[in-house]
């Protein structure tokens, strides 16, 4: 009998490495599957409808304002939703650098949430892309959807690097410690650190400091 409990959580510790090169491959699979719907949209839809717009304001433009008043706005509001739309699926910076990426993601939230203070700590030089970028946005992103609405009043994001390790964090403020104890201790959280942890290999920390809770989330760079 104690044998077996010995043997127990040595076998679920194998079978999670076992699993961890899985993990990652469907990640990787599902981020492919994004990106070609990304430059499905952007090159095919939002060319398309770009070239419509054109000839339609090059054709005769005040009889055509007369004839269909407001059209025009119309097709330029469903250009802006595709382009957010392609944004959301695939961030545009994705490819080129994780600051920039990150910065992108975080004016979204800012724009969404303009009543939450906003600060950000990102370096200008990164080492070259990877997959592990995608990742960490993401990571970031559901981080962001299940802390700061409706309640947070600040929050800060900070991204190092330090030689073949990298370090995101992150750290919200709450308006009292009972808003900060019940976000803190969600369900969700602890399942989100640990798909960081399996997918990126990555160690995750969460602390609790009053009407403050801060995570720090570290990686090695490939």
């Amino acid at each position: 009998m104690a044998f077996s409990h010995l043997i127990a959580p040595i076998y679920r510790f194998v079978s999670r490495l076992d699993a961890q090169p899985a993990w990652q491959w469907w990640e990787d699979r599902r981020a492919l599957r994004l990106k070609r719907q990304a430059e499905q949209i952007r090159d095919d839809l939002l060319q398309e409808l770009f070239t419509m717009r054109r000839s339609l304001e090059l054709a005769v433009p005040d009889q055509f304002s007369q004839a269909y008043p407001g059209w025009l706005d119309q097709v330029e509001k469903l250009q802006r939703s595709l382009e957010q739309l392609d944004h959301q699926i695939s961030s545009p910076y994705i490819e080129e650098s994780l600051p920039l990426a990150l910065q992108y993601l975080l004016k979204q939230w800012e724009n969404r949430y303009p009543e939450v203070r906003m600060t950000i700590d990102l370096p200008s030089q990164w080492p070259p892309p990877s997959a592990h970028n995608r990742l960490v946005i993401t990571v970031l992103d559901e981080l962001l959807q299940l802390v700061l609405p409706p309640h947070a009043v600040s929050f800060q994001v900070k991204l190092a690097c330090h030689q073949t390790a990298a370090e995101l964090m992150i750290q919200v403020n709450y308006p009292n410690s009972a808003t900060s104890s019940e976000v803190c201790h969600l369900v969700e959280l602890t399942y989100l650190e640990r798909v960081f942890q399996m997918l990126l290999s990555g160690q995750s920390d969460r602390w609790l400091q009053r009407e403050v809770i801060i995570w720090h989330f570290g990686w090695q760079l490939p």
